[in-house]
This record gives C-alpha cells, sequence and structure tokens, in this order.
C-alpha cells in the first residue's frame, strides 16, 4: 500500500475534502465543516522528526486567513504526520512532537504499513465509530426499528420537531392520561 493514498481513501470515506500537494511532496490538506488538517509522508522517522515543523508551519501559513474567519476549525486544526518505516531512534521524538499542542493537534507515528494502521494512526480525526462498526446514525436506525408503537409514535414525534418542545409534552401528558 502506497501510504498517500490509503490517507487520502481514509480520509475521504470519512467525508473530508482532501487536496494532494500540487508538487511533489507526499503531503493532503484535509477539511471538513469542523475541521482542517495536513497529513505528510515522510521516507524515514528521522526525515519526520527534522521537516515536521516546516511542513506544518507552510500549512499554517498557506491557511492563515481561513483560520482567522473560522476559529472553531483554528481549534481543530491537525496536523498528521506519518511514516512506513520503522522509528528505532526516533520513538522519543514522536512522542514529543504529539505532545506538542502550539498551533495544531499533531499525530506523529512510524511503521504505518496497512490499512489498518492508518485508521488506527487517523483515529482522532475520524468520526466516532460503535463497537461493531456502527455508526451512531446507524444505532439511533436500530433502536428506532425496536420501540413499541407508542415509543415509535414519541421518537418521531421527537425527531420531527426538535424545536417543539410543547407538542412533545402534550403528547406525554396527553398519553398519560
Amino acid at each position: 500500500m502506497q501510504l498517500i493514498y490509503g490517507i487520502d481513501a481514509a480520509l475521504r470515506a470519512a467525508g473530508f475534502r482532501t487536496a494532494r500537494a500540487p508538487d511533489a511532496r507526499e503531503l493532503i490538506t484535509f477539511e471538513d465543516d469542523t475541521v482542517l488538517g495536513v497529513a505528510a509522508v515522510y521516507a524515514s522517522a528521522e526525515a519526520l522528526a527534522e521537516q515536521w515543523r516546516a511542513d506544518q508551519d507552510a500549512f499554517l501559513r498557506e491557511n492563515a486567513a481561513m483560520l482567522r474567519r473560522d476559529p472553531g476549525k483554528a481549534w481543530n486544526a491537525y496536523a498528521i504526520f506519518l511514516t512506513a518505516a520503522p522509528a528505532e531512534r526516533t520513538a522519543g521524538q514522536l512522542l514529543e512532537i504529539e505532545s506538542n499542542v502550539v498551533a495544531t493537534r499533531k499525530i506523529a507515528r512510524a511503521g504505518i504499513l496497512t490499512e489498518a494502521d492508518v485508521l488506527a494512526a487517523l483515529a482522532p480525526v475520524l468520526p466516532l465509530r460503535l463497537a461493531g462498526g456502527h455508526s451512531a446514525a446507524g444505532v439511533e436506525a436500530s433502536m428506532a426499528n425496536n420501540l413499541e408503537a407508542d415509543e415509535r409514535r414519541l421518537f418521531d414525534l421527537v425527531r420531527e420537531h426538535e424545536d417543539d418542545e410543547r407538542r412533545v409534552v402534550t403528547w406525554l401528558v396527553d398519553s398519560v392520561q
């Protein structure tokens, strides 16, 4: 697996818009409604440890205007630094990079070889998945299917009229009497 393509596929599958760097660098920017980030792939853990700050700073310079306009995304800016190579001598440096909370939240990992490794490394930015691989929307649909008739009517009423508390309370009072 070419790591950059695995990252791109995982981010797209999670609903992010992605763009590859226009030059030869293995770099992807990604964005959704709440998150903006950059993911970079390095030939070695040593190259990652040497280059991460320059790549993060370039990403921040390129997106500074947008981050100023959208403080929510500024709070959720991610910089992801990955390599397929092992981190024999640089494991401590990778931990230091991840602990650095200046400007972006960071993920720095080595030994990323499989799709499962990519998903594990990207887990902090991917949508929450529940046990068994079900999404929160899937669990809600499953719960709705298991409700009794009265409970189903209440469930549907609440979903249809989330902003109309009076209607829901009236239905509850009427159904009890």
